[in-house]
């Protein structure tokens, strides 16, 4: 049995009630509601807004960040040893380890401002259009994604180990 209050547009919800309640969260007393943390920041009901991943990155950037400005530091100056010559005149010499220098650039770039996107192409067999038989284009509903996910399966577009039929 579902809540017994209504919703803004007068229909029933259909929220499953709090154990002990007729009514869910959203439509529970306002104590019983920030108790859960079942208050917006806006006053009104709604869980919290979750924190998008950048400003997790920072929070945990600003707590760590002698420390990780120390690796960055390491990382963005690194350098490594090689031996210049041949026996009696052989010397080590320490030179910028480049390779290092440019991951340590890419890591840190790419935690704080999010890896470009990368384009994916799908095509059937060898090369070709993809093809879509017996499925109406214009009907919307999962039955045709799940055409859609098959068809792509079987024109090899899709890993065989992704289930699409959800």
């Amino acid at each position: 049995m579902g809540c017994k209050a209504t919703t803004k547009a007068g229909k029933p919800c259909k929220a499953a009630p709090l154990t002990d309640t007729d009514f869910c969260l959203a439509h529970s007393d306002a104590e019983t509601r920030e108790s859960a943390g079942f208050v917006a920041d806006n006053g009104f009901g709604g869980r919290k807004r979750l924190p998008k991943e950048v400003e997790l990155y920072e929070k945990v950037w600003l707590a760590n960040q002698p420390k990780l400005t120390e690796a960055l530091e390491r990382g963005i100056t690194a350098t490594r040893h090689v031996v210049v010559g041949n026996g009696p005149t052989a010397r080590v010499e320490e030179v910028p380890d480049i390779p290092t220098q440019i991951k340590s650039v890419e890591i840190i770039t790419d935690r704080l401002a999010g890896k470009p996107r990368q384009a994916m192409e799908l095509s059937g067999s060898e090369g070709g259009p993809i093809e879509f038989q017996g499925i109406d284009p214009n009907h919307d509903g999962k039955d045709w994604y799940r055409e859609v996910a098959k068809a792509l399966k079987g024109s090899g577009a899709l890993d065989a180990n992704t289930d699409q039929d959800q």
